[in-house]
């Protein structure tokens, strides 16, 4: 009997194992972004895609885009170990295929399962494949390199800034911290009425003369 339920508890964790891992990596629908792209003050039109609100750019554009500012960085690919290299500071090789248009159709996104190192360390990033082309999320690669990444709302544009540092968006979630309302001033304590004057003591009655006995 116990043979059994080992027997059984190993086949539904090998199941897990395989069906999990599917469902994690599961494609999803990519929307080309339609939102204006500024680098550096000027107009760029890249091939970039929204995904569940979030912008995803195509690695090799940005770093061709950002080749020769003081955030530049070099992407490599390494096939044998399925893994894609970051360079920060140094100059872009270019390949062939940067820049080649902004897409117009949606498109089915797969998570990207290379590795990824940046600067000889492991990380992790949000990362999708689209014909066989990987998109990281912009705010990753803006805060892994410490460039500036901000939104307009107002003017629908997505702004990189490779003069400054990268700032993380503040949690629309999270409220404001509320002043603490000043503490009130304890009144002052009320002069306690005085005491009422005690009434002097009267004085005693002198001691009566006994009356003489008489003889």
């Amino acid at each position: 009997m116990k043979r059994k339920i080992l027997a059984s508890l190993l086949l539904v964790s090998i199941l897990l194992m395989t069906i999990l891992p599917a469902q994690a990596a599961e494609p999803v629908m990519a929307k080309p972004t339609a939102s204006v792209v500024l680098v550096d003050g000027e107009e760029v039109v890249f091939d970039a895609y929204n995904i569940d609100d979030y912008n995803y750019f195509k690695l090799r554009d940005l770093a061709f885009v950002l080749s020769g500012s003081e955030k530049q960085f070099d992407v490599g690919w390494d096939e044998e170990s399925n893994s894609i290299t970051l360079t920060s500071g140094v100059a872009y090789t270019e390949v062939g295929g940067e820049m080649t248009g902004k897409g117009e159709d949606d498109k089915v996104a797969a998570p990207t399962d290379s590795v990824i190192i940046l600067d000889g360390e492991e990380v992790s990033f949000t990362a999708y494949n689209i014909e066989d082309n990987n998109y990281f999320k912009l705010r990753d690669i803006g805060a892994a390199l410490d460039f500036g990444v901000e939104w307009d709302g107002d003017l629908d544009t997505i702004i990189i800034d490779t003069s400054i540092g990268y700032t993380a968006p503040a949690d629309p979630d999270e409220p404001e911290d509320v002043d603490e309302p000043e503490d009130v001033d304890e009144p002052e304590d009320a002069d306690e009425p005085d005491d009422g004057d005690e009434p002097e003591d009267a004085d005693e009655p002198g001691d009566v003369d006994e009356p003489e006995v008489a003889d």
